[in-house]
């Protein structure tokens, strides 16, 4: 068998770069659709298509109301780094807290 010359080994490593970075990039998955929230002050913030299983922490000191209208089920906590658990809210539906919770994570079944 014939080595490959240099030209043609780089474009195989290159190659082979390409394919596993696009390979480990679509492998993340999103909850398709958009996390609306609003704080205290009135202020609305977005999510849109959030990463599934990832922590978000929510601006303005956290979310009066919420509505989730992704495919995914936004899980809602008390602190800013997804550790203490508050409520879900399914696709679709919406809540208002008494006590904002400060981050939020989705879980899009599959």
């Amino acid at each position: 068998m014939r080595a490959l010359k240099w030209p043609g080994r780089a474009g195989l490593i290159i190659g082979t770069a390409a394919v596993l970075a696009t390979g480990l990039a679509t492998s993340s998955f999103a909850a398709n659709g958009t996390f609306t929230y609003t704080t205290g002050s009135g202020a609305e913030f977005e999510l849109n298509n959030p990463v599934d299983n990832s922590c978000f922490t929510l601006n303005g000191g956290g979310a009066t109301g919420a509505t989730n209208e992704t495919d995914g089920t936004a899980s809602l906590y008390s602190d800013e780094n997804c550790q203490s658990f508050v409520l879900n809210i399914p696709p679709g539906q919406n809540a208002i807290f008494g006590r904002p919770p400060k981050s939020v994570a989705f879980n899009v079944p599959g």
